[in-house]
């Protein structure tokens, strides 16, 4: 998907990922590729701070389980400052 749209996607402001499942993977995949002046993200609290948490799955067979913590996207967000 990200090929085929590259063009589209290569001059983005805003990244905005919400899908209640892999966001920290699919985040982190498209961060490899653009540059977006701010990143907007859901944050569940299924694990508490400070342990990082992120789904890895998109079957989260209807849990609360999806997403990711407060903790893990400091640590993946950081570390592209």
């Amino acid at each position: 998907i990200l090929e085929k749209y590259r063009d589209v996607i290569e001059n983005v402001d805003v990244l905005q990922v919400d899908i209640d499942s892999a966001d920290g993977p699919i985040v982190k995949a498209l961060l490899e590729r653009i540059k977006p002046l701010a990143v907007v993200v859901e944050i569940r609290d299924v694990v508490p701070f400070p342990f990082r948490y992120a789904s890895l799955t998109t079957d989260t067979k209807g849990t609360a389980l999806g997403g990711a913590n407060l903790a893990y996207w400091m640590h993946e967000l950081g570390l592209r400052q």
